[in-house]
C-alpha cells in the first residue's frame, strides 16, 4: 500500500508512507547454514520501494519529497543473528 500524508499544522511536511506485509518466510541457507536470502521478505519490500519510486518520478525534480517512509510488518518474526541479516541486505 502506499499512501500520500501530510501535516495537519504545516501543508508543506509531506510524504509518502508504504506498507508492506510478509506473512511467512522460507530463509535460503548456503551449505555453511548462513543465511544468504529471504526471497517472501524482498517480494514484499521491493514493490513498496518501486511504488515510492514511481510516485517521486511524477513529480518535478525540485518538488520530490523527502523523508518517506516505508514500514515492512514480518510475521512471524525471522529469528537470526543480526550480523547475518547485515549480509543478507548489503549483499556478497
Amino acid at each position: 500500500y502506499l499512501f500520500s500524508a501530510r501535516a495537519r499544522g504545516n501543508e508543506r511536511d509531506e510524504r509518502l508512507l508504504a506498507f508492506a506485509e510478509v506473512r511467512e518466510m522460507q530463509p535460503v541457507r548456503d551449505a555453511a547454514g548462513r543465511l544468504v536470502a529471504i526471497p517472501e521478505l524482498e517480494n514484499a519490500v521491493l514493490p513498496a520501494f518501486h511504488a515510492v519510486q514511481r510516485q517521486q518520478a511524477r513529480r518535478e525534480a525540485r518538488r520530490r519529497l523527502h523523508w518517506n517512509r516505508v514500514a515492512v510488518y514480518v510475521r512471524p518474526p525471522l529469528l537470526a543473528r543480526p550480523g547475518a541479516l547485515h549480509h543478507v541486505f548489503r549483499g556478497p
